[in-house]
Order: structure tokens, then C-alpha cells, then sequence
């Protein structure tokens, strides 16, 4: 099985993506709209019930546990496939930089000094590099692992240290995908269950199995631009229009 082929081959890398972010949308908007919602005197007994608010809350949240996974995947395709890594890698960082301010004021009093998944994908990015640059300059005798483990855990704790977004499980899961990603099965049930995640992941973790290994539509910069612009539009709705 080639990188990223799956068994049935029904979703395209573009296919993947847009999943992933309309699961991140309903996901944000749950979390900094739909959660604020009693704060700002929008909920009421006459209109819904505590319960029900909690409930549907909650749904969101869970929709929204597919997008990391399917993004985690979709990176490593991405380095397995690029053209230029350092155009990969100054892209990551450069969405970085700007998502941050959309990040922090989106979820403003609800996240605080977290910084946003961008720098989570750049660190696991550069950690992928580096062990692909390990295994070309000493593929004997398995001597790149002695590069491998310290910079695997280098890159995982300088997520958790810098407070990236899924921090040290984001990173680990991504290089545990980069590790299997020959096997998209095996990555899938090793990222899964090594980790712990919870089950509301699990579709995440589910749908990889379904890529045909195509590129699809177009959408190569679709997740670069809509994750600071959705950002940016669900801070001005409970900023200024709730």
C-alpha cells in the first residue's frame, strides 16, 4: 500500500479537508458562540431548557474532534509529497503569525495564552524533517533512531512548553502518523489508541481510511486562509453582533 492509499478510496485529499473544516467550524462555533450564550443573556427558560443548551453544546464539540485527526493526516501527506519543504515549512509558520491574533481574540476569556494550531503543525512539520534528513544521512543499522527519539521528544515538549494548540499528543500524534504512514490502517489504530483519545475522535480517525490518494479539488491554501478568516468572523458575531 503506497502512502495515504486506503482500502475503498472513496475520499480525495480536498474531500478530506473540507470535512475537516466544516468540523472545526461547527466545533469553534460551539465553543466561543454557542457556549457564551448564557453569559450574555440569550438563554432563557422560556426559550431552551439548561439541558438542551448543554446538549447540543456538547454535539458540537463532539463533531468538531474529527477535524484534528483528518488534519494530522492530510500534514503528512503533505510532507511526503512536496514539492519544496522549506515553502511547506515558512508557509506553516508565516499562517502561524498571522492566525494567532483571530485565535486569541475568538476565544478570548475562554483560551488564554495558547498558541494556535498553526505552531503545533509547523513543530511537527520541522520534527518530520529532521528525522527524514536522520534516515538519508545514516540508513544503516537503524542508527538514525539515536536522532529520532530525542528530537521526537524535543518537538513534542516544545509544544507542550510553548502551549500550542493539542500541545504534546498534536505533535506526538502527527510523528506517530509519519512513523505508519505506509500503512494507513496501522497509523490510524496506532495514533488512536497509543494516545488515548477519546471516542468522539473516532470518525477522525476513520475516514484517512477512505483516501484514494489524490489531490481532488484545488484546495491547497482552503485551510491556510479559512482558519484565521473563520476566526476573525466568530469574534466580531459575539463581539459585536450578539
Amino acid at each position: 500500500m503506497k502512502t495515504g492509499t486506503s482500502v475503498t478510496g472513496l475520499l480525495s485529499g480536498s474531500s478530506l479537508k473540507i470535512i475537516a473544516a466544516c468540523a472545526m467550524l461547527i466545533d469553534h462555533v460551539g465553543y466561543a458562540i454557542w457556549r457564551r450564550l448564557p453569559e450574555m443573556g440569550y438563554l432563557v427558560p422560556e426559550q431552551m431548557s439548561r439541558e438542551t443548551w448543554w446538549a447540543i453544546y456538547n454535539l458540537m464539540r463532539d463533531i468538531g474532534r474529527t477535524a484534528f485527526p483528518i488534519f494530522c493526516f492530510l500534514l503528512v501527506e503533505g510532507f511526503s509529497h512536496t514539492r519544496s519543504r522549506p515553502k511547506f515549512a515558512l508557509r506553516l509558520l508565516l499562517f502561524a503569525f498571522i492566525s494567532q491574533a483571530p485565535f486569541h481574540y475568538a476565544f478570548l476569556g475562554l483560551v488564554e495564552n495558547r498558541l494556535n494550531v498553526f505552531f503545533t503543525l509547523f513543530i511537527a512539520f520541522m520534527a518530520m524533517w529532521g528525522m527524514d534528513w536522520a534516515k538519508s544521512k545514516w540508513p544503516g543499522q537503524y542508527a538514525y533512531l539515536g536522532i529520532w527519539v530525542p528530537l521526537s521528544a524535543a518537538a513534542a515538549c516544545l509544544a507542550e512548553w510553548l502551549n500550542t494548540d493539542y500541545g504534546l499528543r498534536g505533535v506526538a500524534l502527527i510523528l506517530i502518523f509519519y512513523l505508519f504512514r505506509n500503512v494507513t490502517p496501522l497509523a490510524m489504530a496506532v495514533g488512536f489508541w497509543t494516545l488515548d483519545w477519546r471516542g468522539a475522535y473516532l470518525s477522525g480517525f476513520i475516514l484517512p481510511l477512505f483516501y484514494n490518494g489524490e489531490r481532488g479539488l484545488g484546495t491547497k491554501y482552503l485551510f491556510y486562509i479559512f482558519y484565521p478568516a473563520h476566526l476573525t468572523v466568530i469574534y466580531i458575531i459575539w463581539r459585536f453582533l450578539l
